[in-house]
C-alpha cells in the first residue's frame, strides 16, 4: 500500500466526523523585460503565467494543502529560447496556529506530517552573482524535494513573560511555528546542458524547528548531510557534512535568506574515469552568520556564508561569500541595494587562493496604476559577464534591465 493510500484510509474517519473547510486561490501574472549587458548584447523576455492553490482544513487541527504555478517565457536577443518555469507542492500535517493572546499547541506522529515540492525551469539563465556551476548559456533544471519527521508539534506563544509587569509586556513578542523530532529531508535535481547531471542530497537531524511569525525560517540541530553528484561523463563526487546547528531566516522586506550555523565537511571524494579515486579527508569548517534589522520600512542586513558545493565538473569546492544589503520604502516606491564579495576554491586542485568575484546590485520598484515597474542594474567581477555558451571564467561585467509586470489574484473560503 502506498503512503498516500495509507494516509487517506487513516484520515477518512476523521473527515467524516469533523467540520471540513476549504480555501481556493487563483491568480495570474504577465511581464515584459528588456535588458542589455556591457558587451553590447541584449535580451527581451515576455512571460505569462498563473497559480492555483487549495487548502482543506479538517476540524481545527489538521490541514492538507496543494499549490502549483507555471510561467511561460519567450526569450529573444543574445539567446533565443522558449521556456516554462514550474512549481508544485503538497503538504499535510497539523494546522498552523495563528498569533494570539494565549499559548497553544497540537501535534501529530509520522507519517501524518510531510511535504513534497517540485521546482524547475526548461531554460534558466545564470545571474551575475551565481557560482561557476554551468556554462554561460541557458540550462534546464528540475528539482524534487521532500521532508518528514517522527513528530511535529505546532505551537503559539503569547509572548507574555510572567516576571515582567503587565504594563511592560510587548504584543509583538508573540511567535508561532513548529518543533520537529528527527526531521528528514531529501532532494534530487537534474541539470541539462550538453549532458545530464544528477545532484542528490539527504539529511537527518536530531531536532528541528520551523518559524512562521514574526519571521519565516527553519532550524536544524545536530544533523548529518550527504550530497552526491553524477556527472555527464559518468563519474561521481560526494561531500559529507556534519552540522552542529543550522538556522535560516527570510527577510520579509527583501526575500533574502540569512543563515546562521556551523558545520564540518567530514569527507569529499570523486572519481574521474579512468583516473583512480581521489579522497580529501581534511576537515573543513563551514557555516555562516547573518543579521538584519526587523524594520520593513527601511533597514540593513549583513551575511557571511561558507558552504561546500560540487562545481560544474563535479569537483568538490568551497564558496565563501559576504554580502550587505539595504532597503528603503518611499511612498509607492521600493529601493534596495546589495554588494557582495565571493571566493570559489576547489578542494582537489590545491587552489589555496581561489577565484575572487564581487559586485553591486541595485533595484527600484514602483506601482504605476495597475502595473509594477522595476529597474535593475548589476556590475562587478563575475563568472557570467556575457551569455556566449563558454565555460565560466571571471571577468568584468555589467547588466541593466527594465521590467513591467501585472499580477492579480483572489481567494475563496467556504
Amino acid at each position: 500500500m502506498s503512503r498516500l493510500a495509507f494516509l487517506v484510509l487513516l484520515l477518512a474517519p476523521a473527515v467524516a466526523h469533523a467540520d471540513v473547510s476549504h480555501e481556493i486561490e487563483l491568480g495570474y501574472e504577465a511581464s515584459v523585460t528588456g535588458s542589455a549587458d556591457g558587451a553590447g548584447s541584449g535580451l527581451a523576455i515576455a512571460s505569462i503565467g498563473g497559480l492555483a492553490g487549495y487548502v482543506m482544513g479538517i476540524g481545527e487541527d489538521y490541514t492538507i494543502a496543494v499549490d502549483a504555478s507555471v510561467v511561460a517565457r519567450r526569450i529573444e536577443g543574445a539567446v533565443r529560447a522558449s521556456t516554462l518555469s514550474t512549481r508544485a507542492g503538497l503538504a499535510f500535517g497539523p494546522a498552523a496556529l495563528p498569533p494570539a493572546n494565549q499559548d497553544g499547541g497540537r501535534y501529530v506522529w509520522f507519517p501524518l506530517s510531510a511535504e513534497v515540492e517540485h521546482e524547475g525551469d526548461l531554460a534558466a539563465l545564470p545571474r551575475l552573482s551565481d557560482r561557476p556551476d554551468v556554462a554561460r548559456a541557458p540550462y534546464l533544471w528540475q528539482e524534487v524535494a521532500g521532508a518528514t519527521r517522527l513528530l511535529r508539534v505546532e505551537f503559539a506563544d503569547d509572548g507574555v513573560d510572567e516576571d515582567v509587569p503587565a504594563e511592560y509586556q510587548q504584543p509583538e513578542d508573540r511567535s508561532t511555528g513548529a518543533f520537529d523530532v528527527l526531521p528528514v529531508r531529501s532532494s534530487l535535481a537534474v541539470t541539462e546542458q550538453g549532458g545530464t547531471r544528477l545532484d542528490a542530497a539527504s539529511s537527518l537531524s536530531m531536532i528541528g524547528g520551523l518559524f512562521r511569525f514574526p519571521y519565516q525560517g527553519n532550524l536544524d540541530v545536530f544533523g548529518v548531510e550527504q550530497r552526491l553528484t553524477r556527472r555527464p561523463d559518468g563519474g561521481t563526487s560526494t561531500v559529507d557534512v556534519a552540522w552542529m546547528v543550522r538556522a535560516e531566516m527570510v527577510n520579509p522586506a527583501t526575500g533574502s535568506a540569512y543563515q546562521m550555523g556551523w558545520g564540518i565537511v567530514l569527507d569529499s571524494s570523486g572519481t574521474r574515469s579512468p583516473r583512480p579515486r581521489v579522497v580529501d579527508h581534511r576537515p573543513r569548517h563551514i557555516g555562516g552568520f547573518g543579521l538584519f534589522t526587523p524594520r520593513l520600512a527601511s533597514g540593513v542586513g549583513v551575511q557571511y556564508r561558507r558552504e561546500p558545493y560540487l562545481a560544474m565538473d563535479g569537483e568538490p569546492a568551497l564558496d565563501d561569500r559576504f554580502w550587505v544589503e539595504g532597503w528603503w520604502h518611499v511612498e509607492k516606491a521600493t529601493l534596495s541595494g546589495k554588494g557582495f564579495v565571493a571566493r570559489t576554491q576547489r578542494l582537489h586542485d590545491g587552489d589555496a587562493a581561489g577565484v575572487w568575484t564581487g559586485g553591486v546590485e541595485l533595484d527600484a520598484r514602483r506601482d504605476v496604476g495597475p502595473f509594477d515597474l522595476g529597474v535593475r542594474a548589476e556590475v562587478g567581477q563575475t563568472f557570467y559577464a556575457v551569455l556566449d555558451g563558454a565555460a565560466p571564467t571571471a571577468s568584468f561585467g555589467a547588466r541593466g534591465a527594465l521590467t513591467v509586470r501585472r499580477a492579480a489574484g483572489h481567494r475563496w473560503f467556504y
